[in-house]
């Protein structure tokens, strides 16, 4: 995601009392140029500046600010090192060099820059909310999490932050509960977590008969037996307030829904109930899997009551249509999404990818090339168009972008299955045998990478390897994997 906001120029001090006439002039023709929105003189006259003066970095770190707006990259980048260089103390270029990795996938080196830019100056936003989506982007929840929550401490309305702390909580509260279904298929706490998870959407049949697994678990519950009840009858159309119950979980906000400072309370609150070693017993999970779920819910609130008409909330209620398969009512939000910011990142992707399902291949490719005009590079965006490419006979087009997709996501497996299957159709041997491992340290489990190895070794002639991996194969399938 890029930003449309800038920084302040940076005031410096000249000295050489030959050239401080010219810089003076200089520096207020930039600065009224900048104000004017001219950035193209305001440029120009940086790059004066600093043929003048190559050791003030405040002049540096702004070039690369006007550089930055002019989405010239590169540029940006090397006079904002540049300015760091000369003065590591400025916290400006860090926050701009994090933004500029993040989007270019750097998300190590963007952590780094956005680290020591809340270091150096603990109340710009933008470093928090960076911070935020790099550790996202690897999926390291916790610090995701504490960085956004900081940033809506600084700014409770601040969107952005409550919409990834949203997505965030969404895929936490997901991975907490794959892991109690795993460990405790049928438990009690795995059966109200399931009737949570379907009442939350609407299915009340379904939460009702997960609910009644429940109560059997514990029949001496009688808000337990009175909630399966209530289910039942919603399930019929009986649209009733439900019966209170301490096992409500993430449930209770379904039905009366914090306002105002309330969300944020609520949300602190149930951050506060998390256990540390949430990984590890089941109540443990369970309540991690709820808290999560319920932070969550509260983050969205607080989009959709503190900005309804963003591009945000948009967002957000195309994401609920989608999940509920009104397909065309979640693209009209998108697109509504699109008319507040033409730029925003993740929503012609989003559009494509509806129409990827549902077989619309030439709109799905119209949508997912728009993505790369404001995303460029991104691993899923590119997998798609890959997708679609090779389906219409077009093996060189979709190779390189099934490439650009695993250069961004190295671990996508299903990139590298595609990889193979080009390089096999040609003859490339050596290529299809370089990706089938590369998805075998991946996912060394998974049947088919082996399944296809054996018959690239079989077709190579090399026998023993190919009977070793179809041994694999075999054994892999009569367990079931």
């Amino acid at each position: 995601m890029r930003t449309g906001l800038t920084f302040l120029l940076l005031g410096f001090v000249f000295c050489a009392a030959a050239q401080d006439e010219a810089l003076v002039r200089l520096y207020r023709e930039a600065q009224g140029a900048e104000a004017s929105g001219d950035y193209r003189t305001a440029t120009q006259r940086y790059e004066q500046i600093v043929a003048l003066r190559p050791d003030m970095a405040e002049a540096y770190a702004n070039l690369g600010n006007l550089y930055y707006v002019q989405q010239q990259w590169e540029q940006a980048a090397a006079a904002l090192k540049k300015a760091v260089r000369l003065k590591p103390s400025l916290a400006a270029p860090h926050v701009l060099l994090g933004v500029l990795a993040y989007n270019g996938r750097e998300l190590e080196r963007a952590i780094g820059y956005l680290v020591k830019a809340e270091k150096l100056d603990p109340n710009n936003p933008l470093a928090p909310l960076y911070l935020g989506y790099s550790y996202f982007a690897r999926r390291q929840f916790p610090a995701a999490a504490e960085a956004l929550e900081k940033l809506t401490r600084m700014d409770p309305a601040n969107e952005d932050a409550w919409y990834h702390l949203s997505k965030i909580h969404g895929q936490w509260s997901r991975q907490s509960f794959e892991v109690l279904q795993r460990r405790y298929p049928a438990s009690f706490h795995t059966a109200l977590a399931r009737s949570h998870f379907f009442e939350s959407g609407g299915s009340w049949e379904r939460a009702g008969e997960e609910l009644a697994k429940a109560a059997a678990l514990r029949p001496a519950d009688a808000s337990l037996t009175a909630r399966v009840g209530w289910l039942r009858r919603r399930a019929e159309g009986d649209a009733s307030a439900p019966p209170e119950s301490a096992l409500a979980g993430s449930t209770r906000y379904l039905y009366a829904p914090p306002e105002g400072p309330a969300i944020q309370s609520e949300y602190e609150r149930e951050r506060l109930s998390l256990k540390a070693g949430e990984a590890v017993t089941e109540d443990a999970l369970y309540t991690a899997a709820e808290a999560h779920q319920s932070m969550a819910f509260l983050a969205s609130l607080a989009v959709m009551q503190t900005r309804p008409d963003s591009y945000r909330a948009h967002e957000l209620r195309g994401e609920a249509l989608e999940a509920g398969g009104k397909t065309d009512e979640a693209v009209g939000e998108y697109r509504a999404a699109l008319a507040v910011k033409p730029d925003l990142q993740t929503i012609h992707f989003a559009i494509g990818n509806l129409y990827w399902k549902n077989g619309r291949m030439e709109d799905a490719l119209v949508e997912l090339r728009e993505e790369l005009k404001v995303n460029a590079g991104d691993p899923q965006t590119n997998y798609e168009i890959g997708d679609i490419l090779l389906t219409d006979n077009k093996p060189a087009e979709a190779e390189k972008h099934y490439s650009l997709a695993v250069a961004g996501a190295p671990d996508m497996v299903e990139a590298h299955l595609a990889l193979e299957r080009i390089a096999s159709a040609r003859g490339d041997a050596a290529a299809a045998v370089l990706h089938l491992k590369k998805a075998l340290a991946l996912t060394p489990d998974d049947p088919t990478p082996h399944y296809r190895l054996w018959l690239v070794y079989r077709k190579q002639g090399r026998t023993a390897e190919a009977q070793a991996e179809r041994a694999i194969f075999d054994r892999l399938k009569s367990e079931g994997k």
